[in-house]
């Protein structure tokens, strides 16, 4: 069994995890850390060194632990300053009608996603099939020994830019710890593998990811990707909210931030918070009606973009909240008011028993992290599985690993098609 370390570089907190895969779907944590974050804003690193200090001192406690000492592969994740996506259909004329469509021609179709135009600074961190035609019939989900003369794949295509990719492979540069950071992969999409089921992803669900510097916004339906978004809001713009209008420190916001509910009316009018006097001052009381108003005024704004990019209703299993400031007290609530969908917070089910601190690393806060180290372990049990194409992979920095969740069946057999398409990928230096 494979073991892998997995880190979240958040930008409230860093998070490392070492694990590893015990059967299918069946995970066990072995050791893990976290320490608030210094320098990443908004998802974004900006000071690649302080990253590295703090990543460092995770993965020697990490390290520490009995049977991870010689574990070297890491997984990071990988958001950056701008994320969007773009919808992309490509088309070939089938060579011969008399034959059945092959995996070589739909290899085709994805390599030209790939390769798709960028912007400058943009690359392509993750496609997604979305479904297929072949001539008049639409929305295939798998046309491989189908028959007909043109075929077209429709894709979801999430663009990013590459100064993050960058930044944070200068931040695992600085790391004096032999370790070999194997994949970069798309935060959201990790986030998802953690706490989605596919049964969930078939009838339409929402994610919403509501970390420190951002929020993220996932949407499955049929089984498929189709809308990913990332605002620059989250969690810490509550905290500094308060800490503005209340005229307080920034840690003491955050901790009346996770006491105090986003539903006014759930708060009687005289309960007041106590505040302790700076450098010998009187004490003072805030009222948590105010604070209340201030937090729910926020998650509004907050939702009132979601909802303005997305229709969210025709989703059977509504929203799953995940992320550090999902925990907010009657934020499923609020939201429920808000859409009028089913609400749960996410949890990772796929964690062993006996992992230290089980229902802690399960727990929505960790949700990048276990998603991490789902992904590191099924991708390096995939390679020794198919030793032969190792180097081809390894050489796509950028790919998000979303090997498991390509819907089609032959995922294995169209990555051997675009082998010399990954090998042409340019490394992030």
């Amino acid at each position: 069994m494979s073991r892998v370390i997995a880190i979240d570089l958040g930008s409230t907190k860093i998070v490392g995890i070492a694990g590893e895969k015990i059967d299918d779907n069946l995970y066990r944590v072995i050791a893990y850390g976290e320490a608030p974050s210094e320098g990443i804003e908004h998802g974004y690193v900006v000071a690649p060194g302080k990253v590295a200090a703090v990543v460092e001192t995770i993965l020697k406690k990490i390290k520490a632990e009995q049977g991870i000492a010689d574990v070297k592969d890491v997984f990071v994740n990988i958001m950056g300053k701008s994320v969007k996506y773009q919808k992309y259909t490509t088309s070939i004329m089938h060579e011969n009608s008399s034959e059945l469509i092959s995996v070589n021609e739909i290899g085709k179709l994805e390599k030209d996603a790939y390769n798709m135009h960028m912007q400058a600074g943009e690359e392509v961190r993750h496609v997604v099939p979305q479904d297929y035609i072949i001539d008049d019939e639409s929305n295939i989900d798998d046309p491989i020994g189908r028959l007909g003369h043109k075929i077209s794949g429709n894709f979801l295509v999430i663009v990013g830019d590459m100064e993050s990719a960058k930044r944070i492979k200068m931040c695992t540069n600085k790391l004096s710890l032999n370790l070999s950071v194997r994949k970069f992969i798309f935060e959201p999409v990790a986030i998802a593998r953690a706490v989605l089921s596919e049964e969930e992803k078939k009838v339409g669900v929402a994610l919403i990811d509501i970390g420190g510097g951002t929020t993220k916004l996932l949407v499955y339906k049929n089984g498929v990707l189709q809308h990913v978004t990332v605002y620059g809001l989250g969690g810490d713009s509550v905290t500094k909210d308060i800490a503005k209008v209340f005229g307080l420190l920034p840690e003491r916001a955050e901790e009346i931030k996770l006491k105090c509910s986003c539903m006014p009316k759930n708060i009687p009018d005289n309960k007041e918070v106590k505040i302790k006097g700076i450098n010998g001052r009187e004490d003072y009381y805030i009222p948590l009606l105010k604070v209340s108003e201030v937090i729910r005024a926020r998650i509004n704004e907050i939702m009132d973009t979601i909802l303005q990019d997305v229709k969210l209703k025709s989703l059977s299993a509504g929203l799953v909240l995940t992320g550090g400031a999902s925990q907010m007290i009657d934020l499923c609530e609020f939201m429920r008011e808000k859409t009028g969908l089913y609400i749960k917070t996410g949890k990772s089910e796929c964690i062993s028993d006996d992992s230290p601190a089980k229902d802690e690393i399960s727990h929505r806060k960790y949700a990048t992290a276990t998603g991490l180290l789902i992904y590191g372990t099924d991708y390096l049990e995939y390679l020794e599985e198919n030793e032969e194409e190792e180097s081809a992979v390894d050489n796509h920095d950028n790919d998000s690993g979303d090997h498991k969740d390509i819907k089609v069946p032959w995922w294995k057999e169209i990555l051997k098609i675009i082998k010399n398409f990954f090998t042409q990928q340019q490394e992030v230096e």
